[in-house]
């Protein structure tokens, strides 16, 4: 049976794409394994999407990001490894952003505790790596038609 946290929690990310590559944080898990996800997160009480999104880019990546449009809505349910493990729910909102042509990828003076530095990675590469949600990165490749909320991913 699934241990769950209480509340669910909102989420925002940042899909920043450039040159054919996708700005993503290089991360580093409690067993030492490192994988790839998109800049954000949490959001606090009182603050709408919005400037949840440009206070996580502005901590993990230091620059405002220019909000385009929302992409996709997805239930995650991530699980944490400690003992007893939990799993939170998240409801993440991914929205399309936009920096500086001048922005070099580097992380922000308050990054996730995960975090070990920010890349550019080429869209053909998404599918070579770990990323976190998995299934968010062949959504994110793939430019087809595709509706808002996805459901659950993993």
């Amino acid at each position: 049976m699934t241990n769950y946290l209480p509340n669910i929690r909102n989420a925002v990310r940042a899909f920043i794409v450039r040159d054919g590559k996708v700005l993503l944080l290089h991360k580093k898990n409690e067993q030492q394994e490192k994988y790839y996800g998109l800049p954000g997160g949490g959001q606090d009480v009182g603050e709408n999407l919005l400037a949840a999104l440009q206070r996580e880019c502005w901590e993990e990546i230091a620059t405002q990001v220019e909000v385009m449009d929302l992409l996709f809505v997805a239930d995650y349910f991530k699980e944490k490894l400690i003992d007893p493990p939990v799993t939170r729910h998240l409801v993440e909102f991914i929205f399309k952003c936009h920096v500086s042509d001048h922005y070099i990828a580097t992380s922000g003076e308050k990054p996730d505790k995960h975090q070990i530095g920010v890349v550019w990675v080429a869209f053909n590469e998404l599918s070579n790596i770990a990323f976190l949600p998995k299934d968010l990165a062949v959504l994110l490749a793939n430019d087809s038609a595709r509706s808002v909320y996805l459901g659950s991913i993993q």
